[in-house]
């Protein structure tokens, strides 16, 4: 198999499993929102976002790592500024991930 067909194929598998890594970024917003404090719900909201970061890149999806960045360096900035009960961040947030269905979605399409 070459190179390229390998990748579109891992590429489409990465897309196939969006479904399930916009439900966990979903529920780490939700449970950031509702506990903007608490360390656990930001460290697993830094995580998945980090993992998109390198994943989206890897498997050819640039547009995937730039969202997860945005919301990186926006729950970041926030969090540096003890501000993480910004409604400001929460819309931030909810508009990265609008913009990741958008993303996997076209992505979906042109499997």
């Amino acid at each position: 198999m070459d190179d390229e067909r390998w990748l579109q194929d891992m590429r489409s598998v990465y897309v196939s499993k969006s479904a399930d890594k916009l439900s966990d970024l979903i529920q780490a917003v939700s449970g950031l929102e509702k506990s903007p404090e608490s360390t656990v719900a930001y460290r697993r909201l830094d995580r998945l976002l980090h993992n998109l970061i390198g994943s989206g890149g890897s498997y050819g999806l640039p547009e995937v790592s730039d969202a997860a960045r945005h919301m990186l360096q926006r729950l970041k900035a926030a969090k540096e500024r003890h501000d993480m009960l910004a409604p400001a961040l929460m819309s931030d947030l909810r508009a990265g991930l609008m913009r990741l269905e958008e993303v996997f979605s076209r992505a979906a399409l042109e499997r």
